[in-house]
């Protein structure tokens, strides 16, 4: 197993919630889709500053890896 293969999480949390995200890093871009359409939805707690915050820490660590 490769380090591109293994399983990714990043989490937030925000008040009460628990945002808990699983992602293989060749999978990266669908992850980044899925912050701005949970940030576009109006019944979900989780804003744009989150998907922007959380998208940082995820091209960091990709960064890092690579």
């Amino acid at each position: 197993m490769t380090h591109l293969d293994e399983l990714q999480v990043i989490t937030l949390v925000n008040g009460d919630e628990r945002y808990v995200f699983l992602y293989h890093d060749e999978h990266r871009c669908q992850l980044l889709r899925t912050f701005g359409r949970f940030a576009a939805d109006p019944e979900l707690s989780f804003t744009w500053y989150d998907a922007a915050m959380l998208a940082h820490k995820v091209r960091v660590r990709a960064e890092a890896t690579t």
